[in-house]
């Protein structure tokens, strides 16, 4: 099955990770998402951090940081530079603002979560790659089949809006022509027109599929639906592995052992070899779809020069 991904508005890479089943694909960014969100080890959050770059980029490749950094430019802001002038409960003072101390840890602490926000941003950004809506639906249909039409409209409108808002405006640009010597006011005025269509277009959009969903006995019980997905033995292997990486990782932390403290004062605790072997399973459980997908392109070049000749 050649599954393949949207590289920025260029169609399309070749992805093996992709090709697995849903399940594998959501167990993992599951696993790396809970890991993640709840804890303030600043290793943790590096590794994450890292993981998602790394595999985003190459999924993506330079539209992944683009997408990402209008987003990560005002929580670093905000994090690092903004809250420390409110929270003053650092023991460290680094100058003064208005007789307001501003303190090292509150920083620290700032830095710590903007990485914390960061990774758990961009790993959404690369769970939309793998997790379609036919995948969500399949997911989620069958039990809570609200729920998987939610999130499947989700992953959908975002890139479905800024398709049809291209196409109305290029529509409205042949109507009108170039007019580039508009004022601001001009240009204001044919924007909201054009975001008015864009939102009337939608909701008749969203009615029509409600309509046609509704026809066809959505959400009925004992409704089936076709799928393509098959559950392998690769698949198992591949679970089994995250499943025992996610248990070495968050045995450690959830026992306190990688626990650090950034307020009042900065405090961290030693965590000997368990520290070290979490640390390692976490490297592996995050790099486990990287490597899946270098082997995975390598043999499809292989195949693809093969049937070239």
């Amino acid at each position: 099955m050649d599954i393949r991904v949207p590289a920025g508005r260029q169609v399309t890479k070749y992805s093996a990770f992709a090709t697995m089943h849903p399940w594998t694909n959501f167990i993992y960014i599951a696993l790396v998402l809970v890991i993640t969100m709840f804890t303030m080890n600043p290793v943790i959050l590096a590794v994450s951090y890292a993981g998602s770059l790394a595999l985003g980029i190459y999924m993506q490749g330079g539209s992944f940081i683009k997408k990402n950094i209008m987003i990560t430019i005002p929580v670093v802001i905000f994090s690092v530079l903004i809250q420390p002038i409110f929270n003053h409960s650092g023991v460290t003072p680094l100058f003064y603002i208005n007789d307001n101390m501003v303190c090292l840890e509150n920083i620290i602490y700032g830095a710590v979560i903007s990485l914390l926000l960061i990774a758990v941003i961009q790993w959404c950004s690369v769970a939309a790659s793998y997790l379609s809506s036919e995948k969500m639906m399949y997911l989620f249909g069958s039990f809570i089949p609200s729920v998987g039409m939610i999130f499947s409209m989700i992953l959908r409108m975002i890139p479905l809006m800024r398709k049809r808002y291209r196409q109305i405006h290029d529509a409205q640009m042949g109507l009108r022509g170039v007019e580039n010597k508009n004022g601001i006011f001009e240009k204001i005025r044919h924007f909201a027109n054009e975001f008015s269509t864009l939102i009337t277009w939608s909701l008749e959009s969203s009615m029509e599929t409600s309509m046609s969903m509704e026809s066809r006995g959505y959400g009925l019980k004992g409704r089936t639906s076709f799928n393509r997905f098959r559950f392998t033995l690769k698949d198992t292997f591949t679970i089994i592995i995250m499943l025992v990486c996610f248990v070495m990782a968050v045995i450690p932390i959830a026992g306190k052992k990688l626990a650090v403290y950034y307020l009042p004062v900065i405090y961290y605790t030693k965590s000997g070899v368990e520290g070290v072997l979490a640390v390692t399973a976490f490297v592996i459980l995050t790099v486990t779809p990287l490597i899946i997908e270098i082997i995975g392109d390598v043999q499809y070049k292989r195949r693809s020069s093969y049937n070239e000749r």
